[in-house]
């Protein structure tokens, strides 16, 4: 057989695929002339072909992981251990349980998690952070800068960003936006950190060349949950549902990369990344700046704005502006005349939700 293995066929479906691992250094076959065609890897085989497919650097500690891996003389030994490191497997138990055998099944999303990996590493995006110094600086605005890998990769991206100036170009205008839109991700997180609030989960940021995908991200005080997210491109979204009634309301920002600002239908805000004239609706917000943060801050204060109260004066008359004419449906008081809209919370409080500043 031109595989080498007489258990191998050449009319065989996998002799070429054996072939190739062969020669790229994945198997070596049981002996010189038998591969070992049909049968089932053992747990030890497997770890060795995964340091071999991964080329991880041999770990070999004087003591094994597990009881069952602790002779440095064992074939296996190094790449138990090595495996381990890496963590491509776990201490589920105290044994390895070399000899169990494995099917083939078990091992094919190994292979495309390299697959995924080998073209992650050849992307335009890898390319530019392979360029960022190493990320050293302070920046923990939440604890998920700790414990999250990938938002270390988004915090170093927008660090570079923030400290290189010119080099913005080495970016693509996808990649500049994605980074400014995680910035004020993290940002409004920690607003509302600040505010007492507490993170419901660990959200997973998923990335690839051009996007990142931020899955809904949830918070929570005694009065309201709180998610974040970005529904499309260029936008991100707030909605905040009081525990008390069955009421939610939610606000979309618009990310602005241009000079100037031009007014969308169903936007509440609008956040810039260059100098642009305040109003209520819209700010320039940008790092290392003391008015952004607080801008950010006063965002997330007024989607969870709540006064003391009194059901019988402010369910006749308006909070803000003091009209005697507001409607009120099961608890949520509307007035036309300022745009005011709020609901009763348990304890004498209200929920301010929406309001124009007065002239």
């Amino acid at each position: 057989s031109s595989t080498g293995f007489s258990d191998v066929p050449e009319s065989h479906w996998a002799a070429d695929a054996i072939r190739r691992a062969v020669d790229l250094g994945l198997f070596h076959g049981q002996t010189k002339t038998r591969f070992g065609l049909g049968q089932p890897m053992t747990r030890a085989a497997a770890v060795v072909t995964l340091c071999r497919l991964f080329g991880w650097e041999t770990v070999t500690p004087e003591k094994g992981s597990y009881q069952d891996n602790q002779d440095p003389d064992t074939w296996y030994y190094s790449a138990v251990e090595t495996a381990y490191a890496h963590g491509a497997i776990t201490h589920q138990t105290d044994t390895f349980r070399q000899a169990k055998a494995r099917t083939y099944e078990d091992y094919t999303d190994l292979v495309r998690l390299k697959t995924r990996i080998g073209a992650y590493r050849q992307s335009p995006f890898y390319k530019t952070m392979e360029q960022y110094p190493v990320f050293s600086g302070s920046l923990e605005m939440t604890n998920l800068l700790t414990h999250n890998e990938d938002y270390h990769h988004c915090a170093r991206l927008w660090s570079f960003l923030e400290t290189q100036g010119s080099a913005v170009s080495t970016l693509t205008e996808a990649q500049g936006r994605n980074a400014y839109a995680l910035f004020i991700f993290f940002g409004l997180v920690r607003a509302y950190r600040d505010l007492g609030f507490t993170l419901k989960d660990d959200p997973y940021i998923l990335s690839a060349d051009h996007t990142y995908r931020i899955p809904a991200t949830t918070l929570e005080n005694e009065d309201f949950l709180v998610e974040l997210w970005s529904p499309q491109d260029k936008y991100m979204q707030i909605s905040v549902q009081a525990k008390a009634v069955r009421h939610k309301e939610k606000y979309k920002i618009r990310l602005v990369e241009d000079l100037e600002i031009t007014p969308e239908a169903g936007v509440d805000y609008y956040l810039s990344l260059y100098p642009t004239p305040y109003s209520d609706i819209a700010a320039c917000v940008v790092p290392n700046n003391l008015n952004s943060i607080q801008d950010l801050t006063s965002i997330a204060r007024i989607t969870v704005l709540t006064f003391a109260s009194e059901h019988s004066v402010y369910g006749n008359y308006c909070l803000v502006c003091g009209n005697p004419e507001v409607s009120e449906n099961h608890g949520n008081v509307t007035c036309d005349v300022c745009g005011a809209h709020y609901n009763f919370l348990a304890g004498d409080r209200l929920w301010l939700h929406h309001f124009r500043i007065l002239r």
